[in-house]
């Protein structure tokens, strides 16, 4: 190893210039390939974020295709919905959905003609295979 702690040492018959010159052809070198390391982690960094990035894009690309089908899902349903409801035959009869939950949705003037309003108790009774819903005493109390 030469005096300047890089490479081989130089021969014995080089002038101190020339010597100087291998020193710093040793150092440039050295430098040359931590630059090189350098740059190849830093590629490395940039191909990670790009990739991160691109994963992150096709996963809101997912979210709002989701999103989409969801929406043409409810319009179908209304729509659906509509079209059972004019084709009913009678003025007391309509189509509601029951949500996962098991909830009904009755319509406002059904409830408006038994005199119920939103926070009311109605009274539910199941006979003959139907359900009937009646305003509760409980509501005429208040």
């Amino acid at each position: 190893m030469s005096e300047y702690g890089t490479g081989p040492t130089p021969p014995e018959g080089m002038s101190t210039e020339q010597r100087q010159e291998a020193a710093d052809a040793a150092y440039g070198r050295a430098q040359s390939a931590a630059a090189a390391a350098g740059m190849d982690a830093s590629r490395a960094r940039d191909a990670e974020a790009q990739a991160k990035r691109a994963r992150k894009e096709a996963e809101a690309a997912e979210r709002a295709a989701n999103k989409e089908e969801r929406r043409t899902a409810r319009e179908q349903q209304r729509a659906e919905h509509e079209k059972l409801m004019q084709q009913s035959s009678s003025d007391h009869e309509e189509l509601v959905v029951l949500d996962r939950a098991g909830r009904l949705q009755i319509p406002k003037e059904y409830l408006e003609a038994l005199g119920i309003r939103g926070g009311d108790k109605v009274r539910v009774e199941l006979e003959d295979g139907k359900i009937s819903v009646y305003n509760s005493d409980y509501n005429t109390r208040r």
